[in-house]
């Protein structure tokens, strides 16, 4: 589902920025887990191709553990996923007054290789 924004080109390199880093960290498979905060509202607003970052997730490196959060994945993701998620506030800060906290959301995507 792609929600219609406007984005700037800055913000198309910003982005696109990220998501070369995030795969010279995913790719070389150094580390055991990467997380990638937000990466499905990035998707969902079209700022990355789908298909781009499905091909990373599936050729990464056996040993490497990628979460990936934010609302609104896409179908074709949540269906690749390993574990998918869905959290539920008990206790909310919104009820207390707090102001919303950048970067804080509410579903997780697992990608682990299965042994064997």
């Amino acid at each position: 589902m792609l929600i219609s924004l406007r984005y700037t080109s800055k913000d198309l390199a910003l982005v696109r920025e990220g998501w070369n880093l995030a795969r010279q960290v995913i790719e070389p498979g150094e580390n055991d887990l990467v997380i990638l905060d937000e990466i499905n509202r990035v998707l969902a607003h079209g700022l990355l191709p789908l298909n781009e970052v499905l091909g990373v997730l599936k050729q990464r490196p056996p040993r490497v553990v990628i979460i990936l959060t934010g609302r609104k994945a896409p179908p074709d993701l949540i269906a690749m996923a390993d574990q998918v998620i869905a959290m539920h506030p008990i206790k909310h800060y919104y009820k207390a007054g707090v102001k919303a906290w950048g970067g804080i959301e509410v579903v997780f995507f697992i990608f682990m290789r299965r042994p064997g």
